[in-house]
């Protein structure tokens, strides 16, 4: 064979052999299908505030979600993510001192005013929320909240309107209705529990019909108002002579009381309450029958919080 020829088959069969064609376009190459897609090995923008991602859900491409809050530089805080400084007259100070700093510089005098205009200056969203929030209670208009834009703020607001509420026995729950951070709105929602926690039996009474003993009480909280509660509820019935003393036991019991066992009820010479009517005790429910005429009816009703309350009745059998 002519060697000239014999090298130029070879260097067909070397061509053909390297999967390669004239055209120029791979052979056996992966299709578009089957290529792995991989996150960059670096989402880093620079900017603190910004949450760097990229997985599965983003397709595999770098995304830099703003973040708000979150402590940045010197003495800043993330917002929409840029950093901004903290530059009000309070924003070095620390522990108590800010909170002083901020009530006599911003807060007192915004009250005072009953203008929001102050507390605009405040660069902090959380002080900013109280100032707004210590305004709309003074002036009594909670609406005075939805005027802020962040929601840290308005958070809040709403929170600390329903806090000075609190702290004189009223519980507004609109205000925590307004509350979007989910933990500050169940924090705002317990105020209820101290508002309403009973103090006292606003209206007890006994009386006997034939031969059962029939008996209620409402239940009144710091502000004399009707409430309800759970809790558990203690009554003995004695028999004493005419001297006071006792002499006999006549019954006891215990029973756990739910809110929902409160029940709207026409009171004679009361009028309408939501009153716990008492189940009436018959002759046959008594561990002795009365061999004097005097007696009392003694009721301790101890709520889930703690608080004990006691009363007693005299009862005439």
């Amino acid at each position: 064979m002519n060697r000239p020829i014999f090298l130029a088959l070879g260097l067909v069969l070397l061509i053909l052999a390297s999967g390669c064609v004239q055209t120029g376009h791979v052979v056996n190459s992966p299709g578009p299908d089957t290529i792995q897609k991989q996150c960059p090995a670096s989402c880093d923008d620079g900017n603190e505030c910004t949450a760097d991602l990229c997985d599965e859900k983003s397709n595999f491409e770098c995304r830099n979600v703003p973040r708000w809050g979150a402590a940045c530089g010197a003495n800043g805080e993330c917002v929409n993510g840029e950093c901004i400084e903290k530059t009000d007259n309070c924003s070095l100070e620390e522990g108590d001192g800010l909170d002083s700093c901020y009530s006599s510089l911003y807060i007192e005098p915004a009250v005072k005013s009953r203008s929001t205009a102050i507390c605009d200056e405040i660069s902090d969203f959380a002080y900013m929320g109280r100032c707004y929030g210590a305004v709309a209670f003074r002036t009594g208009n909670i609406e005075v909240c939805s005027e802020l834009d962040e929601q840290k703020a308005s958070d809040q607001c709403y929170f600390s309107y329903a806090e000075q509420k609190a702290e004189f026995f009223d519980f507004d729950e609109a205000a925590c209705d307004g509350i979007t951070d989910s933990v500050l709105k169940l924090q705002c929602l317990a105020f209820r529990d101290i508002v309403t926690e009973p103090v006292g039996f606003k209206y007890f009474d006994v009386w006997l019909s034939g031969d059962t003993i029939n008996s209620y009480f409402v239940l009144k909280d710091r502000k004399g108002r009707t409430t309800v509660s759970a809790g558990t509820l203690k009554i003995f019935i004695t028999q004493e002579n005419d001297k006071g003393e006792e002499t006999k036991k006549l019954y006891s019991a215990e029973i756990t009381v739910t809110p929902e066992d409160f029940k709207e009820t026409n009171l004679i010479g009361v009028g309408t309450e939501k009153a716990y009517i008492l189940k009436p005790i018959t002759a046959d429910d008594l561990i002795e029958y009365p061999t004097e005429n005097n007696g009392n009816f003694y009721l301790t009703f101890t709520s889930d919080s703690g608080t004990s309350l006691n009363n007693y009745h005299a009862v005439r059998f």
